[in-house]
């Protein structure tokens, strides 16, 4: 190609792996708490609470530093994609802490947890299929990023 196209790739898409990144690896703690926590840890069902509390605020910021981000043309669709379905996901994340904060026993939490699986599971795969999405776009620019998309 022409001399323009061998420069730097849009800063978008580093500002948005910096963000998956920071992002990704706070949730992973929150994972890590939750999967070392036993059941029979009296706060185990406190400690849950506060996991879905912090996982919500994670990505409550992440929305916000993604929403601020001003995509290059290339990316516009698959950008709103992505922040629509990051959006759908900390409301869930949201509600769910909402829900949570009504339990007190771990058979509770569990029914809870079955009855949310569903939603997640959903939204899940869509926010994985726009972040695989946008990963292309970013692959296509020529910016060497890892939008850490593996839910």
């Amino acid at each position: 190609g022409d001399d323009d196209d061998s420069g730097e790739a849009d800063p978008y898409y580093a500002a948005m792996e910096a963000i998956a990144i920071e992002t990704d690896g706070a949730l992973d703690e929150i994972g890590d708490t939750l999967t070392s926590t036993s059941e029979d840890d009296p706060n185990y069902v406190e400690i849950v609470q506060d996991s879905f509390i912090e996982a919500g605020t994670i990505l409550e910021a992440a929305l916000i530093q993604v929403g601020e981000l001003e995509p290059p043309s290339e990316a516009e669709d698959a950008h709103a994609t992505f922040l629509e379905d990051l959006a759908t996901q900390t409301a869930n994340f949201a509600n769910f802490s909402e829900d949570l904060a009504d339990v007190s026993t771990i058979p509770d939490l569990e029914a809870l947890f079955a009855e949310s699986d569903a939603d997640f599971t959903e939204a899940d795969t869509n926010f994985e299929a726009s972040c695989l999405a946008l990963q292309d776009v970013a692959d296509e620019a020529g910016a060497d990023v890892d939008l850490e998309c593996d839910v």
